[in-house]
């Protein structure tokens, strides 16, 4: 539910880009990180699938939350504060 209410919000203009979002992406690296070793640990694969899924989202995330740091810092936004 909190991933369609971010999207929703994001569609409609109302989440611009912050240096904030990378909060977003600690939060699925200790989770990725805890299905890899909670599927070693328990022998079942389908938590190691879960975590593979999640590390491609996460990829995803960390490439998008990347290139607006990067438009960022060019255009000089990140230092200016949001109206």
């Amino acid at each position: 539910m909190a991933t369609l209410l971010t999207a929703a919000a994001q569609r409609r203009g109302m989440l611009p880009f912050a240096l904030s979002w990378w909060g977003f992406i600690f939060p699925l690296g200790a989770f990725v990180s805890a299905s890899f070793r909670l599927g070693r640990a328990s022998g079942l694969p389908g938590v190691e699938w879960v975590g593979i899924a999640c590390w491609g989202l996460l990829l995803i995330l960390w490439l998008v939350t990347l290139a607006g740091t990067v438009r960022g810092v060019l255009s000089g936004a990140v230092f200016r504060p949001h109206p």
